[in-house]
């Protein structure tokens, strides 16, 4: 798990596209399909994290839920 300083933590996305940015900036796409077990070509068709794949994506990049997809866990 990475663990980020209180910068980037303190710029909580508002919405859900900005929380994929924010993921996006943390880890790359190939490393969070290896993780999720997809393949890379669907990350390209995200809006936005689909809820069931927040949980992985949190332990994955030590981003809070919240911060992932705000819509669902702020």
């Amino acid at each position: 798990m990475l663990v980020y300083s209180d910068a980037i933590m303190s710029k909580k996305p508002r919405t859900d596209e900005e929380g994929l940015a924010l993921l996006l900036t943390k880890t790359t796409k190939a490393d969070i399909a290896r993780h999720l077990g997809i393949k890379k070509q669907n990350l390209t068709r995200w809006k936005k994290v689909p809820p069931h794949y927040v949980a992985q994506l949190s332990e994955l990049t030590g981003l809070p839920r919240e911060y992932i997809l705000p819509s669902v866990f702020a």
